[in-house]
């Protein structure tokens, strides 16, 4: 996608407030915030000015809130101003290790490892010297071990780069962006998206309107709620910023193509194709949304379609029998739909019918072309295929057919051996 170019004062950062001082990996913290830090952190992004004017310099605190925020979005042009400043005020820890990071950056190791000998001379253990060693280390011993980290995630290997990852870094992440790119290969793992969340919205909270910290936040929620009003917002705004202007347009027209087709969501993508004239993908999406918003209004004419959408509306209300009546006459029609049978599976799901719920579940997830939908419809397969034997045996158990009994509780262990009811069932027979 065309990178939008935008004058180099729009970058999106908080306004800074003085007297908040760098934080460093031991800061990290997997606790949750308060609610009035995730308040903060939730908060429409603004666009500022990110001033290096020397006029506007009012404390050393003010000063090293700067170079952290500017050293977190790579801005190193905006980090040498405050960074001169800061040395001749107060030659501090925080003055230092933002001056070796600085010489790291621009392949001076020499002058990084000599500004690192004086800090750990004057405050060897401090969080700053500590966080500056593992990251000098990256460039000397700990740099094969850290490439192999990478391979690792790349190849899908998560769990074994995460402990190397967690090899190289025992004191936790020793950077903003370091902790970034673990949180990140954290989520892949299965059962993580809280607690990666949660860590998200620390470096966020940590370090305020970070553009990429902001972005990486969007799409981990996206993940789970497409919808979120804060997500969409955010990149409708970042779309527009400098560097990532491009990935926040991606991930916005992904967390589009998911929703649900409407007149908002066709104004979204009609926003999305007026930032991104030049785009290609982005414009014939803009136009397949007209397309499929125009069918969609034809097709709400139809009683029985809007009958369709009351019913999977009132199936996610836990209303069951008023959406088995709307999902019945739909059916009517759309004998094949497999959004209909899918509720009607789940219908019967609930209603303990595990036998008919499996037949709907399979006719769905043979009509269903949808790739993003094979796994819920086979995990509801699963499911109800589980209880569908376990009634069976339960049958034939009362009509005193046990050998039959225990061939079926032996079947629904194999497909699913983490429920403990067929072992129970089981257990009666031996």
């Amino acid at each position: 996608m065309p990178r939008i170019r935008r004058a180099s004062w729009l970058t999106p950062l908080a306004m800074m407030a003085s007297g908040v001082y760098p934080v460093h990996a031991q800061s990290f913290s997997s606790k949750p915030l308060s609610q009035a830090q995730l308040a903060a952190v939730y908060q429409p992004i603004e666009t500022v000015q990110f001033s290096t004017s020397l006029a506007r310099v009012n404390s050393v605190e003010w000063l090293v809130e700067q170079l952290k925020l500017a050293d977190a979005i790579g801005r190193d042009d905006i980090v040498e101003v405050p960074l001169s400043v800061c040395l001749q005020l107060r030659k501090g820890t925080d003055c230092l290790y933002y001056q070796a990071n600085m010489y790291l950056k621009r392949k001076q190791p020499e002058l990084a490892t000599q500004t690192f000998q004086r800090l750990t001379k004057q405050s060897p253990n401090s969080p700053q010297a500590k966080d500056l060693a593992a990251i000098m280390a990256l460039q000397g011993d700990k740099k094969g071990d850290y490439q192999r980290a990478k391979l690792l995630a790349k190849s899908g290997r998560y769990e074994e780069a995460i402990k190397a990852y967690k090899a190289i870094f025992p004191n936790g992440m020793p950077s903003a962006a370091l902790q970034l790119e673990f949180l990140q290969l954290q989520s892949n793992l299965d059962g993580s998206w809280q607690t990666v969340k949660q860590g998200l919205e620390r470096l966020n909270a940590d370090y305020p309107g970070v553009p990429q910290f902001q972005l990486a936040l969007a799409n981990h929620i996206r993940k789970e709620n497409p919808a979120d009003p804060w997500i969409l917002d955010t990149y409708k705004k970042l779309a527009l910023a400098p560097v990532i202007g491009s990935s926040a347009a991606t991930s916005w027209l992904r967390a589009l193509d998911q929703l649900p087709i409407s007149e908002q969501v066709v104004q979204q993508y009609a926003i999305l194709a007026s930032y991104y004239p030049s785009d290609l993908e982005i414009q014939r999406a803009n136009q397949g949304a007209k397309e499929r918003w125009e069918t969609e209004q034809n097709l709400r004419k139809d009683p029985t379609y809007l009958a369709k959408l009351k019913g999977l509306k009132l199936l996610d209300e836990d209303k069951t029998s008023q959406a088995e009546k709307q999902l019945r006459y739909a059916m009517t029609t759309r004998p094949n739909d497999p959004e209909i049978l899918g509720g009607m599976g789940k219908v019967y799901l609930r209603k303990g019918q595990q036998q008919k719920a499996l037949e709907y579940f399979e006719r769905t997830q043979q009509l269903d072309k949808d790739p993003d939908s094979a796994s819920k419809w086979a995990t509801l397969i699963e499911t109800s295929q589980y209880w569908a034997y376990l009634d069976q045996g339960d049958a034939l158990a009362e009509k005193g057919q046990f050998k039959q009994a225990e061939s079926l509780y032996r079947k629904a262990i194999q497909s699913d051996k983490t429920q403990p009811y067929a072992f129970t069932a089981l257990g009666r027979f031996t």
